[in-house]
């Protein structure tokens, strides 16, 4: 199957990428704006016998979507609508990844496009689109996240590696569901080879992990920001039994295990990080 896949070049998509190189039968065609590339502008390039679609390309921040929404309804909704209409089209199975903060959308701006992306969807289904809608947990780990990401778990690791206190924004009893990017590329690979799924599905572990329960995995010293406008939501955990009933998947990895490898590195492993 050759995939097409949007943001190729960002955190997620350099994983994908990588994870499908090691499979047989399977030829990844990365489209980003790094490359000069929006999606947007670019339906010609699906005429590459695309048998698949995987479509990561979206602002991911809250921060930014708020600072810019114009950009965001560009980025995180009207790429959705042509990736839709491409599939329809190409009559190829399209992945989209969401966000378990679309089950809240008034929340911030980010969380309402992929809200509305969603909604979008459900049209494109209804017209016999096979886009299936992943509502991906915090997605941690693997290649370039400490690089490329400013999520908490990567802030606590960064905290860890350099030895200064973590940074816990609100009261800390706020929690949420962490999974490997490991498990997100399987879950992809699940959902582009099931059959159609016509509800959103959560990808996650379903376990409920508070900010002051991850600083405390991690170690050290720690303070509070009272202050903070990033605390969101008081618990955003995934709900694992549709991912388990449609695509037989399950996460395998754990984020006390991530944590407890990036506290026990050597200066010599720190090195090679190259941070």
């Amino acid at each position: 199957m050759k995939i097409l896949l949007t943001g190729s070049e960002g955190y997620i998509g350099q994983n994908i990428t990588e994870y499908f190189k090691e499979r047989d039968g399977y030829e990844v065609v990365g489209i980003d704006k790094r490359m000069g590339i929006r999606v947007e502008d670019h339906k010609v390039l699906l005429d590459h016998n695309i048998g698949g679609i995987v479509h990561l390309a979206a602002t991911a921040s809250i921060t930014s979507c708020d600072r810019a929404p114009q950009e965001a309804v560009v980025n995180n909704f009207w790429t959705c609508q042509n990736m839709f209409e491409a599939a329809l089209l190409l009559n190829v199975p399209c992945i989209f990844t969401s966000s378990q903060a679309a089950k809240e959308p008034m929340n911030s701006m980010y969380s309402f496009t992929k809200y509305t992306s969603e909604v979008a969807a459900n049209i494109f289904l209804d017209k016999g689109a096979d886009i299936k809608v992943l509502r991906l947990a915090n997605v941690y780990g693997g290649y370039g996240y400490l690089r490329k990401k400013d999520s908490v778990v990567q802030k606590f690791a960064m905290a860890t590696i350099k030895d200064t206190p973590k940074i816990i924004n609100g009261d800390g009893s706020q929690t949420r569901d962490f999974i490997h990017v490991d498990d997100v590329c399987r879950s992809i690979h699940l959902a582009l080879e099931s059959g159609i799924v016509d509800i959103p599905v959560d990808i996650g572990t379903g376990i409920e992990t508070s900010m002051l329960e991850l600083a405390k995995m991690f170690g050290g010293t720690f303070t509070f920001n009272s202050e903070s406008d990033t605390i969101g939501t008081s618990s955003n955990v995934a709900n694992t039994a549709d991912a388990k009933k449609y695509l037989a998947f399950e996460a395998v990895h754990s984020v006390k295990d991530y944590v407890k490898n990036i506290s026990n590195l050597t200066e010599n492993e720190i090195a090679k990080l190259n941070l």
